[in-house]
This record gives C-alpha cells, sequence and structure tokens, in this order.
C-alpha cells in the first residue's frame, strides 16, 4: 500500500460479468481506437466501458497533503483553460450547531430508539442547555460534522445547481444550465467546513464577450442581460409571498 503512493500499481478484477468473461480476453480483442471511444462513451453497459471500469490504478496523492493540494489545482486551471473564466464564485456553510442530525449520527442506538426531538414548548433555560449540548456534540464528534457537511454538498449540487453526477452533465438549476462546477472545502476559524465553488453556465462566457463588442448597440443590450442575471441569481429572496 505504502507503494502505491509513489507508483501506480494496476489493480483489475479478473471477471467483469456474469458470463465468466476475463478482462484479459477482451484486452487481447480491444484496439487503441476502441479505447478512445470507451473513454467517451456513455453507455455504461458497453463491453468497452466495463473494461475501463474493471481496471484502475492506485496512484493519487493523499489527502491534506501539498502533492493533492497541487492535482486539485491543475484540475481546477484545466477547467479555466477549457471553458474560460467562471461564472460565478459561490461559498457554501452550514450551521453544525442547528443541525439535529449532527446529534444523531453519534447517538442513534442500534435497538430503534434513537434520539428524541426537542420539544416545541421548550423554556429558554432548555434551549440554552440545548445549544450547549449542540456545542459539545460539534467538538466531540468532527466526524458526523463532516458527513452532515457532504450531505449538504451534495444536495447543492444535485437539488440546486442541477448536476447529475452520473452521467456528469448539468440541467437548469437556480443558476441556469452547469456547465462545469470546482469545488474547494476549507476549515473556517470554528473548525467547522466551508465549501467554495468555481461555476460555469452556459452562455454566461458568450454573454461576457458580448458586453465588450465593438457594436455600442449590443454592449448595453448585453450589460442589462448581465445585470438581469445578476439581480436575479443573487438574491435573498427565493419567492414572494403573498
Amino acid at each position: 500500500r505504502i507503494l502505491s503512493y509513489g507508483t501506480a500499481i494496476m489493480k483489475c478484477r479478473p471477471i467483469i460479468d456474469e458470463h465468466g468473461t476475463a478482462v484479459g480476453d477482451l484486452i487481447g480483442q480491444m484496439s487503441t481506437e476502441d479505447i478512445k471511444n470507451a473513454i467517451e462513451d456513455e453507455n455504461e453497459n458497453s463491453t468497452s466501458s466495463k473494461l475501463l471500469k474493471a481496471v484502475s490504478a492506485s496512484c493519487k496523492s493523499l489527502g491534506h497533503t501539498k502533492e493533492a493540494a497541487q492535482q486539485a489545482r491543475r484540475r481546477c486551471f484545466a477547467l479555466q483553460d477549457h471553458f474560460g473564466m467562471h461564472s460565478l464564485f459561490v461559498t457554501i456553510t452550514i450551521d453544525d450547531e442547528c443541525s439535529f442530525r449532527v446529534r444523531l449520527y453519534p447517538y442513534a442506538d442500534g435497538n430503534g430508539e434513537g434520539v428524541p426531538l426537542p420539544p416545541l414548548d421548550s423554556s429558554e433555560a432548555e434551549c440554552i442547555a440545548d445549544l450547549t449540548l449542540r456545542k459539545r456534540v460539534r467538538r466531540k464528534y468532527p466526524g458526523a460534522c463532516s458527513l452532515e457537511f457532504q450531505s449538504a454538498m451534495q444536495i447543492a449540487l444535485e437539488c440546486l445547481f442541477g448536476w447529475d453526477p452520473g452521467r456528469q452533465k448539468g440541467k437548469r438549476g437556480i443558476f441556469g444550465k452547469m456547465e462545469a462546477y470546482c469545488r474547494a472545502d476549507e476549515e473556517q476559524g470554528r473548525s467547522t467546513l466551508h465549501a467554495h465553488w468555481l461555476v460555469w453556465i452556459q452562455n454566461f462566457g458568450h454573454l461576457r464577450r458580448l458586453m465588450f463588442a465593438e457594436d455600442e448597440k449590443t454592449q448595453k443590450i448585453a450589460r442589462a442581460s448581465y445585470i438581469a442575471y445578476i439581480n436575479k441569481v443573487m438574491s435573498a429572496a427565493q419567492c414572494e409571498f403573498e
């Protein structure tokens, strides 16, 4: 395992389907063109896709190391080179002390009783005591906070941003149709996690270029569209209430 951190060790399952097909048999029949097509193939049930899933290389950097940071930085620069300047910079912070699940994860027992919800008619002293308990749980069980954070980031990515992790494609979300994203997780001063996102939105780069067009009329229309979009997505109001 130590060697795998310095060199790429190839690992594969010897059998890749229910018919007992061996990996070696398929490798001997595949050409370079087949491998290229497999990388671009979206059909997960194809033979080439199954082969690529069966073979993997253990050569990733350890988390929270200088090497891992450099690798993440290269990926971010690659996205900037391919898609251009990002459209939006988004920061998401969750409050661990306000999440009941943070307390549920470490204290939920296996007999099905779980952890009771605090009553809605609690007194002020009971609310303060409950807050003190939540603070203590957050410091004692950082793993529970990490699980809650990852869950919140998944909800934001799939439900709010409209990204499909399986197909690696975006659909229309709260910012529009997302083409790509890059996320960096950091610790705050109180040792809680928050995430910084670089988001690329479809047609945003084209709109940005039109704001500097030679035609003055095109500039005005593009800038008006840009301002309208920013006012729409950078708003604290989710909807209009009657």
